[in-house]
């Protein structure tokens, strides 16, 4: 939709490897529009850059090498699938997506956001800087309770809270919901 009215002019979509040409089926199937897969030597890469179309993917490897060139690109929407490869702030994975910056962003995970509240951090840091207290204060702002032990309920305080903060940003699927 975004494209189809012409309020972003270039999208990114950034996913594994193994899931660039299935993205390519999809994304031209429903809309019926050109999109590029990066890939090639370093010569063959900048060519696409050049002369891409509205619409590119490329995997989390070429995103480490092709930084700069994707910044000079300059997508005004991202599309992160498995979106989990940036659960950690301090990887290099995470740290470059997170110097980009385009006006729209999506991300896509099957990882449940219960796993840790910092991993969960690190997406929504992404998405608004400002829904979440910062990464790296987590753990001081947030208090678990129990020993994780069995000695009470091991977790952390104030979930409920932080979901209702979160709505705006999340559609949020659980198993049960999935299909069967």
């Amino acid at each position: 939709a975004l494209v189809r009215t012409k309020t972003v002019q270039k999208v990114l979509v950034v996913c594994p490897n193994a899931l660039k040409f299935q993205w390519q089926r999809e994304w031209l199937k429903t809309s019926g529009r050109q999109i590029d897969i990066v890939e090639g030597d370093p010569t063959e890469r900048q060519r696409i850059y050049n002369s891409a179309s509205q619409v590119l993917i490329l995997n989390y490897e070429l995103l480490l090498r092709d930084l700069n060139l994707i910044e000079a690109w300059a997508p005004q929407a991202m599309i992160l699938d498995e979106a989990q490869r940036i659960k950690n702030y301090m990887t290099k994975t995470s740290q470059y997506v997170k110097r980009l910056d385009p006006r729209f962003r999506l991300i896509l995970t099957g990882t449940p956001m219960e796993n840790r509240v910092q991993e969960l951090g690190s997406l929504i840091d992404w998405i608004d800087s400002r829904a979440m207290p910062p990464t790296w204060s987590l753990n001081s702002r947030l208090s678990l309770e129990g020993d994780g032990g069995g000695h009470g309920q091991a977790g952390v305080s104030g979930l409920d809270r932080l979901r209702k903060g979160l709505a705006g940003h999340l559609i949020r699927r659980r198993r049960s919901e999935g299909l069967r």
